[in-house]
């Protein structure tokens, strides 16, 4: 057939164009939930840039309690357990008298710098509004004492950015889509999650050299590489295995 007899037929506009994109981006959104969902629980079909977020919110109990099911049908339940006890003895060295010693040595020089500048900004005895001096007191206090020096001056300001990105799409409603702000807290954690890897491969490095621990990744990493080094074959073992 004649192609500008089909053009004729079913002639094409940007209407039409825009629409089988859109029709296509839900058809495959469609079956990304599927594949991702696959035997767990919840609706065969959802809502476009939602998900299963709507069957969370008007039934919570139920939805937790269908993962719940769905995990103990699995033989995940054990597992679970022993991880969290597993869990429990990897986080134990992070809150010692000594870890904790480091982070109030770090939260106080920080508070101590935040307050130095709050007092030079109101020289004039001017009230000021401390909410966002504040957030950022607390911001920096948690930053330093879990990463340290590991993130640079650019990298804190880009964690600033995406913290509180972050937080603003836990408030808003979950539209996965360009301009949303569940889309752009979504991106965030992304960024957030790598920012944070690179600062436990620095953090790794560092304690492998034998240092001391200088905030809290370094006191959870000292203790990785410790069970790394123990778990690792001794030199004469492999000489026989030879």
């Amino acid at each position: 057939m004649d192609i500008s007899l089909l053009l004729r037929l079913f002639p094409v506009t940007w209407h039409s164009v825009i629409a089988g994109f859109v029709a296509l981006f839900l058809a495959w959104q469609q079956f990304t939930y599927s594949m991702k969902k696959s035997s767990l629980p919840g609706p065969s079909m959802v809502i476009p840039f939602i998900g299963s977020a709507i069957e969370m919110v008007r039934n919570p109990t139920k939805f937790w309690d269908d993962q719940a099911k769905a995990a103990r049908n699995l033989g995940l339940s054990g597992n679970l357990l022993f991880e969290h006890r597993d869990l429990r003895r990897r986080f134990a060295p992070n809150f010692t008298l000594k870890a904790l010693g480091v982070y109030v040595r770090i939260q106080e020089k920080v508070i101590r710098q935040h307050i130095k500048k709050w007092i030079e900004i109101t020289s004039d005895d001017k009230p000021i509004a401390l909410r966002t001096f504040c957030r950022d007191m607390n911001l920096e206090t948690s930053q330093n004492a879990f990463v340290g020096s590991y993130l640079t001056n650019e990298a804190k300001e880009q964690f600033n950015r995406d913290y509180n990105l972050f937080n603003t799409g836990l408030m808003a409603l979950p539209i996965d889509f360009p301009g949303f702000a569940f889309y752009k807290a979504k991106h965030a954690v992304s960024r957030l999650a790598r920012n944070l890897a690179d600062c436990a491969h620095q953090s790794k490095k560092i304690m492998e050299n034998g240092e001391e621990p200088n905030c809290l990744v370094d006191f959870f990493m000292a203790e990785t590489v410790k069970e790394i080094k123990e778990m690792s074959p001794k030199p004469y073992i492999l000489m026989t295995l030879k």
